[in-house]
């Protein structure tokens, strides 16, 4: 879950970028949690082809875990994200 800030009923601005959203309606400038489900999420060393939804971030730790890895990334707020 990522603490963002609602721009209008269906954006939300977290870390400088702006996300587009789906669920109940927001209101512009309220605080905004949004949940993305860890299957949705893709990690790269290349800018991705489609801009939509995407959020630059630096990864500062990763653990592999047998089947899967553990990743913190930092967003350019400095907000450390557990992918």
């Amino acid at each position: 879950v990522i603490k963002g800030t609602a721009r209008d009923a269906t954006h939300v601005e977290f870390g400088g970028t702006i996300l587009e959203v789906v669920g109940a309606r927001l209101t512009a400038g309220q605080g905004a949690p949004v949940a993305i489900r860890q299957h949705e999420i893709q990690l790269s060393t290349r800018p991705p082809a489609a801009t939509q939804n995407t959020l630059k971030a630096i990864v500062t730790r990763q653990v592999y875990l047998g089947m899967n890895r553990d990743y913190m990334v930092e967003t350019p707020d400095g907000t450390s994200l557990r992918v």
